[in-house]
């Protein structure tokens, strides 16, 4: 039997992240099916955030979804956040499937807007998150990174 790759690929993602470094096994069982499913372009990479292009986050199973990073700039971003079993109920159906009934989380409503007319200074991040990692977390929420003195001199 011919596969219809036109089918099979007409409600898949742009572009997927995956945040899945908990669960080695579901991670490589995900991209797996992600990469027979095709028609996605999958951004498989250790960055913290996501690029502008990605249109889905994929994550565990578990409820609550883990706070990760990429979880984190997902909802600044207003990127949907869906379980690793859309991937996988995809296969099942030989095609990608409709994914919001897989959310992990409601997509965000005020994407990018959540720190809009916040100045924000960070003095320390004590070994969590670097400085840059974390300042592209706030423009992406819609706050600006300052210094301390620019964030003080705001108060008067």
């Amino acid at each position: 039997e011919e596969i219809d790759w036109e089918e099979r690929t007409a409600s898949a993602p742009r572009q997927v992240s995956v945040s899945l470094s908990h669960d080695t096994m579901l991670r490589e069982t995900v991209l797996g099916a992600i990469r027979g499913l095709g028609g996605v372009k999958l951004k498989n990479c250790d960055e913290p955030s996501i690029g502008p292009q990605v249109t889905h986050l994929i994550v565990g199973n578990e409820a609550p979804p883990k706070r990760t990073i990429k979880f984190l700039f997902a909802i600044a971003k207003g990127v949907p956040v869906v379980k690793a079993d859309w991937v996988l109920h995809s296969v099942s159906a030989s095609k990608w499937v409709e994914a919001a009934a897989h959310l992990a989380i409601p997509t965000n409503p005020h994407a990018r807007r959540q720190l809009a007319g916040k100045t924000l200074c960070v003095k320390s991040t004590d070994g969590g998150l670097d400085r840059g990692t974390l300042e592209q977390l706030i423009l992406a929420a819609g706050g600006v990174f300052a210094s301390r003195r620019a964030a003080t001199e705001g108060q008067h």
